[in-house]
């Protein structure tokens, strides 16, 4: 009895000194995978630039108007989900071209030229401004205007800019050179030049690309009540068509052609519109 309890002893010596091996290796492997982990990549900072498509105006029948199919939010929602962070914000105004969001006509301090936005997703006390030519009572309470966000970085330098422009103004050739164009050039150009030094990756541009209503505008020439977000020019002259043309007089020319078209009125079309 007494060898077997040495033995029982002996036993439990071994099984004790094995677990505690077993324990501390574990211990110093999980230390070193620990310290293997790299640290948590710093959140996605966004800005959103653009429209109603970008916003996202709610169904018709939400009796609420400010619980939007936000895109920004979105974007934000989805990436989280998937384990990156996000910090997004967004400048929007609905029927807008790029162009009256660029730099060089959105200055920090306000001036004759511009009016200060105070609206329920953009308050008065954070100081944006935009162009005095866009009536206050066109400002709907959906949007959120801020142009001042693309030099301002809150969160640090932006880490990609989405662009969105007003939608029938690409499909139109002379539209697209004097608004579209300009105005990606300038904001990539400052947002590429803004806090160059404390970057650390390449800044991103990304063209959110939208189109036309399915069944065109024809009921409503999007720049009609906004001279200020079409400050060069209205669309229909631009575009070298009136806007009560008749629909056979859209033939004229490849630039009406396409105007016509992006409005809705394809089925009167013959081929070569610019789109």
């Amino acid at each position: 009895e007494g060898r077997l309890t040495d033995w029982r002893f002996r036993l439990a010596l071994v099984l004790g000194v094995l677990l505690l091996l077993h324990t501390t290796r574990r211990a110093i492997v999980s230390a070193d995978e620990a310290q293997a982990v790299p640290p948590q990549s710093p959140p996605l900072r966004i800005l959103f630039i653009g429209n109603s498509f970008t916003y996202g105006p709610p169904p018709f029948d939400r009796e609420d108007k400010l619980q939007l199919n936000n895109l920004p939010r979105f974007f934000k929602l989805v990436a989280e989900s998937l384990g990156h962070g996000v910090q997004q914000m967004e400048d929007t105004i609905g029927g807008c071209t790029l162009f009256m969001h660029m730099p060089s006509s959105n200055a920090e301090g306000c001036d004759a030229d511009c009016a200060l936005v105070d609206l329920p997703r953009v308050n008065g006390s954070e100081q944006c401004t935009v162009a005095a030519a866009i009536p206050k009572e066109t400002l709907a309470p959906q949007y959120a205007p801020c142009p001042q966000l693309l030099m301002r970085q809150p969160f640090g330098p932006w880490d990609v800019v989405v662009v969105q422009e007003q939608s029938i103004v690409p499909a139109v050739r002379e539209t697209r050179a004097i608004y579209t164009m300009p105005a990606v050039a300038q904001i990539s150009e400052a947002y590429r030049r803004s806090a160059a030094d404390a970057r650390e990756q390449k800044p991103v541009v990304a063209a959110y690309m939208t189109w036309p209503y399915y069944n065109g505008s024809g009921g409503k020439c999007p720049d009609a009540d906004r001279p200020g977000c079409f400050p060069l020019g209205n669309m229909s002259t631009l575009a070298g068509c009136g806007i009560a043309d008749s629909l056979a007089s859209t033939l004229a020319s490849p630039a009406c052609q396409a105007y016509a078209l992006a409005r809705g009125y394809a089925s009167t079309l013959d081929h070569g519109a610019d789109v």
